[in-house]
C-alpha cells in the first residue's frame, strides 16, 4: 500500500508514494507511518537529559535523579509542543509568510511561558523563541522557494 503522507514537501522523493521511507527501507522503518511525533519527543527528552547530565558534570553542579527526571520531562514536553506548533501551522496556512508568522508568535509565546515558569523574564524567552523560529523559517523558506520557483526568480524577487 502506498504511503499517503508527504513528510517533507521540499524533498521531491517524497512525492513518489511507492518510495517508502526515502526509498531506503533497510535504513528507516515506520510500519504505521506515525512514528515521527514519537521520534521528536524522544529526541527532545534525550537532548534534555544529556544537557542536564553534562552541565552537572562540567559545571560542577550537583546532580540529582529528580533534576534529571524533571529535565527529561520538560525536554519531551517542549519537543511535543514545538512539533505540534509546526504541524499545526503546516495544516492551517498554505502561505509561507502566514505560516512563519504564526510559528514565530506561537514559539515565542511558548518559550516565553517556559522561561517565566523557570523564573526568568517572559519577554526574554519570547524573543528567543520567536527569533529562532523566524531564523528557522527563513532557512527553510529560502531553500523551498528556490526549489519551487527557481533560484533566478527568487533572487530577482519576482516571486511573492
Amino acid at each position: 500500500m502506498p504511503d499517503n503522507f508527504i513528510q517533507q514537501p521540499e524533498n521531491t522523493q517524497n512525492y513518489n508514494r511507492y518510495a517508502y521511507v526515502l526509498n531506503n527501507p533497510l535504513m528507516y522503518t515506520d510500519p504505521s507511518g506515525e512514528l515521527i511525533f514519537t521520534t521528536a519527543v524522544l529526541i527532545g527528552a534525550l537532548v534534555a537529559a544529556t544537557t542536564y547530565t553534562m552541565t552537572a558534570l562540567l559545571a560542577d553542579v550537583p546532580f540529582s535523579v529528580g533534576g534529571l527526571v524533571k529535565a527529561t520531562f520538560i525536554g519531551a514536553a517542549s519537543a511535543a509542543v514545538t512539533f505540534g506548533i509546526g504541524s499545526g501551522a503546516e495544516n492551517l496556512f498554505a502561505n509561507f509568510f502566514s505560516r512563519a508568522a504564526f510559528q514565530a508568535v506561537a514559539h515565542g509565546t511558548f518559550q516565553g511561558t517556559m522561561t517565566a515558569i523557570s523564573g526568568g523574564k517572559f519577554w526574554s524567552g519570547f524573543a528567543a523563541g520567536a527569533l529562532s523560529s523566524i531564523a528557522s523559517s527563513a532557512w527553510q523558506g529560502g531553500g523551498a522557494t528556490s526549489n519551487y520557483h527557481g533560484v533566478g526568480k527568487f533572487a530577482n524577487s519576482d516571486v511573492v
